[in-house]
């Protein structure tokens, strides 16, 4: 069960990709070969809209956890962001063969918005 809702919630990004490239190029520009290895314009598309999208579920968690008490919003974001790294650098770099610098722009990408937003209420 849990790893059914993990699942469907990897593909959140994907379903706005395709949206954007249509079913064809989203699964051009996810291939291994043509996105990873090649430099791909279409692919670097991809990739900053999927930053995008992972930029706009860090804004949803921070919504969430803005009515929580101060010493809350900051373990939680902490849990967070430790799950984020966990999971970009080693469980989709094991089973998905994600390149490291693919981890490294998810993880900003989801991490700059809550420094960000810790900056001015801890301010």
């Amino acid at each position: 069960m849990i790893k059914k809702t993990y699942e469907k919630i990897l593909g959140i990004p994907d379903i706005f990709i395709s949206k954007f490239f249509g079913q064809s190029g989203f699964i051009h520009c996810n291939s291994i070969v043509n996105c990873y290895k090649n430099d791909n314009s279409r692919c670097i598309k991809t990739e900053l809209i999927r930053c995008l999208v992972h930029f706009f579920g860090s804004a949803v968690f921070l919504l969430f956890i803005s009515y929580l008490k101060i010493s809350a919003q900051i373990n939680l974001s902490i849990i967070f962001i430790l799950f984020i790294i966990y999971q970009e650098l080693f469980i989709h770099n094991k089973y998905y063969s994600q390149p490291k610098w693919k981890g490294v722009a998810d993880i900003l990408s989801w991490v700059l918005p809550i420094i960000i937003y810790f900056y001015f209420v801890l301010k």
